[in-house]
């Protein structure tokens, strides 16, 4: 190791001594192993023989764990290991399996209804069976305005969801228990990508028992058919899974997995240290372990089926403008993004739909950088001075760059952008409420479908929770028919078209780049899955 790497290594350890005594601002601090422990030669524990996982990322959201209250990858990370819903996705290829039913869904003639016979035998993490009961509690506690969902609309297709969560029903009318194992969901209209929604992480399946905790579900107890399940949770400090030994499938060979709360530049010292196994790498610092001989077999990269997109708030003036709109996609200059300051580790994004789906244009041209022409329809808007805007940005979010260079972009074409940094939780109450008028878009497919990156963030008043504030009759006719159509070609071509249409024409969003994820992993563990941003550990194991 160089010395400047052992110089900055030792202030870290000074560091956080101090802020141990003092206090360390949330970051969990992990203790280097003792002689106690059965010790391997990178540093990392495996106490009384346990195989245990130490995965450092920031928390700071982490309030509860309950999936229906947030839309978070750090606590969808967590019911990935505990919980599951009906449809499994294959890691890496997203092809659907049967997980907790015999076999995939039969459909009705019509495309209306689904037919599902479950698995027997299934075992909750409390011992109970899994039943239809359970299935029925689940997807009605979706749907009961009482419980607060935002996710509600990857869901919203199936037949009695609107009257629920308009308080006019309180069971689903969608939804036909048969007996124990036997069950049948209805839609409104057909809806090609069903199966794909019934394997996200949105539709895990809770026990029915989960409506005794009330408002404790997610904080006192988190109880699924998963693989782990949750032994301790301190929100916002740290999340330990054990192994579930009655598991379905085949049983993990990890005992533990350990979710610790920690900065991201804190979680590289760790790693760097031998106190973590695994931690995630910003765009911009993948050179500095790639260059470094100690680090730069660790370093792992994957391919992401995601957007990161600049979010235009059309009812914040003077982005109410479709011509300042224009102006200010026309001032970004993504070459210059992706290649200077992400350090070629991301790709100009041309179009809201990543390749692998449906509707990519592979042959669209790059986005135009044109500063000049942004000045022009500046002028032409009635703001021949320029322009001031505001951005929010989660604080010390990697984000936080990527804003510093698109406020220099800015300043070009007279474009005075301030960036503001507040805590996660004040960013998305702000963002939810449709009060920001400058918000970065990251998003991570659910399921690989146009679907997810058309209606999820535009259709209806969906534009509020993303703070675009889009709405728009003739996006919201064509995003419907998309969901009804089952020809391929048909249904491609409607999506380009409708991406255009964002892109271009009405600008809710003007993307900025396809990203990938880059993180460590230690010598140690072998087996670990990312599945599109998000860590599988159960398949891992310790060498």
């Amino acid at each position: 190791m160089n010395f400047k790497k052992k110089m900055a290594i030792l202030l870290a350890v000074m560091m956080l001594m101090l802020l141990a005594a003092c206090g360390n601002g949330g970051d969990e601090v992990v203790e280097p192993s003792t002689s106690e422990n059965t010790g391997t030669e990178d540093g990392q524990e495996t106490v009384g023989e346990k195989k245990i996982i130490k995965y450092g990322n920031d928390l700071g959201i982490v309030s509860g764990l309950d999936i229906h209250l947030f839309t978070n990858s750090e606590i969808f990370e967590v019911t990935d290991q505990t919980h599951e819903p009906l449809v499994g996705s294959e890691t890496g290829t997203y092809e659907l399996y049967p997980l907790l039913i015999k076999e995939m869904p039969t459909v009705s003639e019509d495309g209306l209804t689904y037919s599902f016979e479950l698995k027997e035998g299934i075992k909750f993490h409390d011992g109970s069976d899994l039943t239809s009961h359970d299935v029925k509690y689940t997807f009605e506690r979706m749907f009961n305005p009482a419980t607060g969902n935002v996710n509600t609309w990857i869901a919203d297709m199936i037949e009695g969801s609107k009257e629920m969560l308009d308080g006019e029903a309180t069971e689903l009318s969608g939804f036909n228990l048969i007996d124990d194992y036997n069950f049948e969901i209805s839609l409104y209209e057909p809806y090609a990508p069903f199966e794909s929604i019934m394997s996200t992480q949105q539709m895990v399946i809770f026990p029915e028992e989960a409506e005794d905790y009330g408002k404790d579900w997610g904080l006192e107890a988190y109880v699924g058919t998963g693989p782990m399940m949750v032994q301790e949770f301190q929100p916002k400090v740290k999340v330990i899974l054990e192994k579930f030994e009655d598991y379905h499938g085949e049983v993990t060979k990890i005992d533990e997995v350990h979710f610790l709360n920690m900065e991201t530049n804190t979680a590289l010292l760790e790693f760097e240290k031998g106190n973590i196994d695994v931690a995630r790498v910003n765009e911009n610092l993948v050179d500095q372990y790639r260059d470094d001989p100690d680090f730069a077999e660790n370093l792992k990269e994957e391919e992401l089926i995601g957007i990161i997109a600049l979010t235009l708030n059309h009812e914040m003036p003077p982005l109410d403008d479709v011509r300042v709109r224009k102006a200010v996609s026309l001032a970004i200059d993504r070459n210059s993004l992706t290649e200077n300051y992400l350090k070629g580790n991301a790709s100009p994004a041309k179009s809201m739909l990543p390749s692998r789906v449906l509707g990519h244009d592979p042959n669209a041209p790059e986005l135009e950088y044109n500063p000049e022409k942004a000045k022009e329809l500046l002028a032409e808007a009635g703001y021949p001075d320029g322009i001031e805007l505001e951005a929010y940005v989660v604080e010390k979010h990697r984000l936080v760059g990527v804003f510093t260079v698109l406020q220099a972009q800015f300043k070009e074409v007279g474009i005075d952008l301030t960036i503001r940094q507040v805590d996660q939780s004040s960013y998305v109450d702000l963002r939810k409420r449709g009060e920001v008028q400058l918000p970065i878009l990251t998003w991570y497919a659910d399921y690989v479908d146009p679907d997810n990156f058309t209606y999820t963030f535009l259709y209806g008043d969906n534009g509020i929770f993303f703070s675009s504030n889009y709405k728009d009759a003739e996006f919201d006719e064509m995003a419907d028919k998309g969901r009804k159509i089952t020809d391929r070609d048909e249904r491609e071509q409607l999506y380009k078209e409708l991406d255009y249409k964002i892109v271009h024409e009405d600008l809710p969003h003007s993307p900025l780049y396809t990203p990938k994820a880059f993180y460590l992993q230690s010598d140690r563990v072998e087996g670990l899955q990312l599945q599109n941003w998000t860590f599988r550990f159960f398949p891992a194991d310790i060498k």
